[in-house]
């Protein structure tokens, strides 16, 4: 059972996963409106960002004023979704309701469906599958949160660092579930 508290910061992750699905949106909708006068923009937020300035400096591109000024517009108001930590924390703790409920971290993950399940048996370890049980919330954002280390470890980390040793050989979204 959630306590009051608990409820009220499902309540904020709920609304803020309603800003993600419109920044999405609004970044889909920037490079459809210029796709019809033929400006093409790879998908992702940062593209947009990146170019929007870039297309609206250029005057030889056939883009009429008024539609500038609307792309422009468009684009300032792509809204930032902060932070991964606190909120995934927050997401988590909101979510298990009461932690005494599981003996460890472990028994955690698997509730979320990130690690499989175990059996104990006549002194005999069995691993079940990962069931993708509770709320795809959580764990939609520990995944993200792993996407961002691996991307992190890629660009900085040292060739033989334990991430670079968890992605050796594997997809790497293979990594990013072992690694969240």
């Amino acid at each position: 059972m959630k306590n009051v508290e608990q409820q009220a910061i499902l309540s904020a992750h709920r609304a803020r996963q309603g800003f993600v699905k419109a920044r999405t949106a609004q970044a889909n909708q920037i490079r459809g409106l210029l796709s019809e006068f033929g400006i093409v923009i790879p998908q992702g937020i940062n593209s947009i960002i990146k170019q929007v300035p870039e297309i609206l400096e250029d005057g030889e591109n056939g883009l009429p004023g008024t539609m500038g000024n609307l792309i422009e517009w468009l684009a300032e108001n792509l809204k930032e979704i902060p932070g991964l930590g606190p909120i995934t924390a927050s997401a988590i703790v909101a979510t298990m309701g009461d932690a005494r409920e599981f003996k460890n971290g472990r028994q955690l993950a698997a509730w979320m469906g990130l690690v499989p399940k175990q059996n104990f048996s006549g002194g005999k370890q069995n691993l079940l599958g990962t069931s993708k049980r509770g709320d795809t919330y959580p764990r939609t954002l520990m995944i993200h949160g792993a996407r961002a280390v691996i991307r992190f470890a890629e660009n900085r980390a040292e060739p033989e660092s334990w991430m670079r040793k968890l992605m050796g050989g594997h997809n790497k979204n293979v990594g990013r579930v072992k690694s969240g």
